[in-house]
């Protein structure tokens, strides 16, 4: 009879504490969600969705790199009806890169750095893929891609999906859409050079995770796509556990009224190629493949300093400055 009551006894404690932290984590939301209302207001470049952008579920035969540049075609003539063409009198103004008179727009530039783009030498003696950041675009891989070339060989450079474009794209990309596009590329530089000429494969912040994870899924393959060498700078590998909350907002964020929960920064868009505003998906996204990766690379055991990464609040700053053969 004792032990029946002491059953019960902790049953209804385990509950209340279950109750308790529930109640907690319910209130810290509905804290944050009243808190984002003091933000700026969204603009059209947060809200609005772009059609033609590539997914991973697209990747079926007979889908090409050839139809991954037409899809993103269509995408840049769906920004200019559905964003560039929409804006409000009050943010024409020169500082707003989603204004076509702008100083900072895109496309007034010397050429826009947003869109995916490739270097030919005359005759490429190997091919480098080069990823970008989260929120970059491939301008950020401009001087390499260039150091690259000046080499002799073929670069791409690729816009992976939910960047180059507007902010609000980046809540539907997910990390299977990154990694599809990249596997896409990879074959691509492949039909350039052909099955036996060097191919590396390197990225920056997020796209050194990209690059990370997708050579660790070759790690067994005799495929000629898996890359020899890897450049890494400042590879998104180790973040803070506390990422994995960032998820959370979408308790609210579906209401109308809590609906700026879903940002962590909304900032004004001046730079041509580059998102000032970040929505918290994407940061949860880069948590999801910086812990698979992480349980990949342990599991291969590619490079034994990997063992010791601790989590941070800024992207590990690990720089591979020269080529360093993968040990497979």
């Amino acid at each position: 009879m004792n032990v029946v009551k002491f059953g019960k006894r902790i049953l209804t404690w385990i509950l209340i504490f279950t109750g308790c932290l529930v109640s907690v984590i319910v209130t810290i939301i509905l804290v944050r969600g009243f808190d984002a209302r003091r933000m700026p207001e969204l603009k059209i470049w947060h809200t609005a969705h772009l059609t033609s952008e590539f997914r991973a579920r697209d990747m079926k035969p007979g889908f090409t790199f050839e139809t991954y540049r037409k899809r993103e075609d269509q995408l840049f003539e769906n920004l200019k009806r559905s964003v560039y063409q929409q804006i409000a009198i009050d943010d024409q103004h020169v500082f707003n890169r989603y204004f076509t008179e702008a100083f900072c727009h895109p496309d007034r530039q010397e050429k826009n750095w947003n869109r995916t783009f490739e270097l030919h030498p005359e005759h490429p003696k190997g091919g480098v893929l080069l990823l970008h950041g989260l929120s970059d675009g491939p301008y950020s891989m401009r001087a390499l891609a260039h150091m690259f070339h000046q080499q002799g060989y073929y670069v791409l450079v690729p816009r992976l999906p939910g960047h180059g474009t507007i902010p609000g794209m980046l809540k539907s990309a997910t990390w299977k859409d990154w990694v599809a596009a990249t596997d896409l590329a990879a074959h691509h530089v492949r039909s350039v050079t052909g099955p036996d000429a060097p191919f590396f494969l390197g990225g920056y912040s997020n796209g050194g995770l990209v690059a990370v994870y997708y050579t660790l899924n070759m790690v067994n393959d005799e495929s000629p796509i898996k890359p020899q060498k890897l450049f890494l700078f400042s590879p998104a590998i180790g973040i803070t556990r506390f990422a994995a909350f960032s998820g959370l907002h979408r308790v609210l964020s579906f209401i109308p009224y809590f609906k700026k929960i879903a940002w962590e920064s909304i900032a004004p868009e001046y730079d041509p190629f580059k998102y000032n505003s970040f929505p918290k998906i994407a940061g949860h996204q880069l948590y999801q493949l910086t812990r698979l990766t992480q349980k990949r690379s342990m599991s291969f055991r590619i490079m034994e300093s990997w063992r010791g990464f601790r989590p941070s609040k800024r992207f590990l700053p690990w720089l591979i400055p020269r080529l360093a053969p993968l040990r497979w």
